[in-house]
This record gives C-alpha cells, structure tokens and sequence, in this order.
C-alpha cells in the first residue's frame, strides 16, 4: 500500500484489499463494493477511450455529487484523460464559454444539463447519466455496457501513464 502514486493506484489497491466492502451507500440503500466500483470504472475508461476516442482529451463532469460522478472522476483521471469539473448549476451558455475555454471534448451530465446544453450549442459530445432518449446524447449506460463488453472479451485495462512522465 504504501506504493500508491496515481488514481490507478489507489483503485486497485482498494479493490485487492476490500473486494466486497462497502464503498458506497446510495439514497435508495443499494450497496456498491470496490469490486463493483473498479468495474464499472474500468468499463467507462475503456469505453471513453476505444469508443468515443477521448484518451488524453478533456473531460467534463457536470452534476450532482452522487456515486456515476464517482465513476467518472475515477476513469477519467485513471486513464490519460484530463478532468473539467463543471458547475451543475450554470446556465447552458456559461458552461459552453467554459467548454470552449478548457477545449472540453465530452461532458458526462445529467438529463437537466444536458437539455441546456444542447440548447446553448455547445461544441462537444454530451454523455448522460440516468435515462435519456435525447437525440444526439450518448447514455452512460450503453458506454458501461460496451466497456464491461470489451473486459470479457479479454481486453487489458487502461494503464495510468507514469506521474514523473506527466509532469
């Protein structure tokens, strides 16, 4: 444990160590491991990698805390991506000065913010959490389904570059 220098790290390390521990309690009483929370953070990192072709972009994160915030912090930063957080309670032509600013690629959001975002025309692709059936949003859902896809068809996890190399 004491080797721990990357997101990547810490994820593993929890997941070898704590497997069916609780790592999140959510409002509805679920229970989510670190087993179940590595997994879907390597289905996500894979998918934003392989499918929407974002490693080494920037990302942005714009929602509520909740546990597919967490997911996507975690892939994200434990791949080559970099991370934009986004205030959830802007208006949708704010956060699309902003996107432009920090050449934001992909916005993972909610149903709310992605409805305000597409109608600010926002130049990026838009990833939402929870049930959409918006035209031209991407559903984290079918990501995840994709990415835990590709893990049993054998596919390596995402390895964190080097801290020292990155600086």
């Amino acid at each position: 444990m004491n080797n721990i220098r990357t997101v990547r790290d810490i994820l593993s390390c929890s997941r070898e160590i704590y497997p069916t521990r609780t790592a999140f309690l959510q409002a509805d009483g679920k229970e989510i491991t670190y087993e179940e929370f590595a997994r879907d953070v390597d289905a996500l990192a894979i998918a934003l990698k392989e499918k929407l072709q974002l490693n080494k972009s920037h990302v942005g994160i714009m929602s509520a805390n909740s546990y597919w915030w967490c997911v996507a912090y975690f892939a994200i930063a434990s791949g080559e991506g970099v991370i934009v957080p986004l205030d959830k309670d802007n208006t949708g032509e704010n956060s699309a000065g902003l996107i432009e600013f920090g050449e934001v690629k992909a916005v993972i959001c909610d149903r709310a913010s992605a409805l305000a975002l597409r109608k600010s025309n926002a130049e990026c692709i838009l990833i939402c959490t929870g049930e959409t059936e918006l035209e031209g949003v991407i559903s984290l859902d079918e990501l995840l389904t994709y990415g835990k896809e590709r893990i049993r068809e054998g596919i390596e996890i995402i390895p964190q570059k080097d801290p020292d190399e990155m600086a």
